[in-house]
């Protein structure tokens, strides 16, 4: 897995589409390329986090707000639980893996729906 200027195109390509689908939902979003991670920001804190980009193929790999169980009716992705964590990463208790363009709208779908509501009840 690789940031986002090393990643391959195919994820490069899921990465920018999923921040520009969420900005046609929601609007003025704010969308950021770091050095081990992109993140995804609304008026709230940060409210998704691309944390891998696979090189090879086209995936990312998908931290969002909120909790796993609010997620489990969106079957076109798989939902990932995450261990216990402490500290800020404890807000961020899931993820999914984006693998094809066919997954977008119900990865925009449960992000507008969840984890951005989420995030505007706090600020980072």
């Amino acid at each position: 897995m690789a940031n986002h200027n090393s990643a391959g195109p195919a994820s490069k390509y899921l990465c920018e589409r999923l921040f520009e689908e969420l900005e046609k939902r929601l609007g003025l979003l704010t969308y950021e390329q770091g050095e081990n991670k992109c993140s995804i920001k609304g008026a709230g804190s940060v409210f998704a986090w691309i944390a891998s980009h696979a090189k090879e193929y086209g995936s990312i790999n998908v931290w969002f707000y909120g909790d796993a169980n609010d997620a489990m009716d969106f079957k076109k992705l798989t939902i990932y639980k995450r261990s216990s964590l402490a500290g800020e990463w404890k807000r961020y208790a899931s993820s999914f893996h984006l693998r094809h363009k066919k997954q977008l709208p119900e990865a925009v779908e449960l992000l507008s729906t969840i984890s951005y509501p989420k995030s505007l009840k706090t600020s980072q």
